[in-house]
């Protein structure tokens, strides 16, 4: 190799670590980004699965967080209105399960033919849909369902 040679290798290999350098901590503070995000999520889930559990366990709390979060204009009954909040907790997991499909947090090609199959069947109740399109469900869910519903997503 002459010292020419020599040069070029040493500048390439001088490159290369600068750019190593450099894309070591871009990955870690991106890597570190990503699981504070998906812990803040976890975190999130864990209390909103405290306060279902709360509502649920009693009519009185189930009556009290339904007219809270406006739920209880669907219901006429207490076991409607149970019919109700279920449907809405059971929505709501759901829309995280499209979400994260549609982030690539789960393989679409797995994740949207399960979906389907969960809520096919329960959007051929009119206060289920009812219910997606008036509940502050994400735009994208909502025509997911709106698909499945018509017959147009298979």
């Amino acid at each position: 190799m002459t010292p020419d040679q020599s040069a070029v290798v040493q500048a390439y290999c001088a490159v290369l670590m600068v750019i190593a350098t450099m894309a070591i901590p871009l990955f870690i503070w991106v890597s570190g980004k990503r699981l504070a995000a998906a812990q803040y999520v976890r975190d999130l889930q864990d209390l909103i699965n405290q306060i279902n559990l709360l509502a649920l366990r009693t009519d009185e709390n189930l009556m009290m967080m339904s007219q809270l979060n406006g739920l209880d204009q669907y219901a006429g009954s207490n076991t409607e209105l149970r019919r109700v909040y279920l449907t809405f907790v059971c929505f709501n997991a759901f829309q995280a399960e499209f979400l994260g499909a549609k982030a690539g947090l789960v393989h679409a090609k797995y994740g949207y033919p399960a979906l389907r199959q969960l809520v096919a069947p329960m959007l051929k109740d009119e206060l289920t849909w009812r219910l997606i399109r008036e509940r502050g469900y994400h735009p994208d869910f909502v025509e997911f369902c709106s698909q499945i519903r018509d017959g147009t997503r298979e």
